[in-house]
């Protein structure tokens, strides 16, 4: 009995060394994806960024392109202008006066459109300057997000790296049985393969536990598991 006693306190202990090596790899293994999140979510803003400098650019294009056909019409307004002082009959005279006129309302449309697109340059622009302090305020939180978790994540390395080790040292010291037994339900179990009586129940699934077989556990002869979850029963 006084073997059974002391190898379950082993175990115990083993188990408070075992539950926070579990709490840190689950820790652990969100970490990847809460990077990941972040990185997407900077995405998101750097592609709002390119789209919004997209339509700056695709605006300004258009600007271009109608300053452009602005300088052809003006410049075949002075053409012809210059061309009325050689013609001869009044057909060809009054053809160009309407070819000029034709010219001049294109010129009146074009102005309005660069009007127009200047007004949606500036839009444009800040747009692309408000796009641009998001991204740039999220990169750097992101940054200062990332390096934190890469921090934890270091940090939690040496934590488990001293959690094995005083695993190891416990593991020295427990019969190879019982460490058996343990080791083989805390692999189905995750993080704890002992449960302690608690009230009659079991503490780690709630069952009501059988009187006889709370008995058993309190007798200390042999291993007594629950029969719900099938974790080592104890009492303290």
């Amino acid at each position: 009995m006084s073997e059974y006693k002391e190898e379950i306190k082993k175990l115990v202990s083993l188990q408070d060394v075992d539950s926070r090596i579990f709490e840190i790899m689950t820790e652990k293994e969100t970490l990847p994806a809460k990077i990941k999140k972040i990185k997407a979510d900077l995405e998101t803003k750097k592609q709002a960024l390119n789209a919004a400098e997209d339509k700056y650019k695709k605006v300004q294009v258009a600007k271009n392109e109608a300053e452009n056909s602005l300088l052809s019409a003006e410049t075949k307004i002075k053409k012809h202008e210059g061309e009325l002082a050689l013609i001869k009959t009044n057909k060809e005279y009054s053809a160009m006066i309407e070819q000029i006129a034709g010219l001049k309302a294109d010129v009146s449309k074009i102005e309005e459109k660069i009007l127009t697109l200047f007004d949606d340059i500036e839009s444009a622009l800040k747009l692309v300057n408000s796009e641009k302090s998001l991204f740039q305020n999220e990169q750097k939180s992101s940054e200062q997000v990332i390096s934190g978790i890469t921090s934890r994540e270091k940090e939690l390395d040496t934590q488990l790296s001293a959690m094995n080790a005083d695993r190891d040292r416990l593991k020295a010291g427990i019969d190879r049985q019982f460490l058996a037994r343990y080791e083989q339900i805390l692999k189905s179990r995750g993080k704890c393969a002992l449960s302690r009586i608690l009230e009659d129940m079991c503490s780690e699934c709630n069952l009501q536990l059988r009187p006889q077989l709370i008995n058993e556990v309190k007798l200390k002869l042999r291993v007594v598991t629950c029969d719900n979850c099938s974790r080592m029963l104890y009492e303290e």
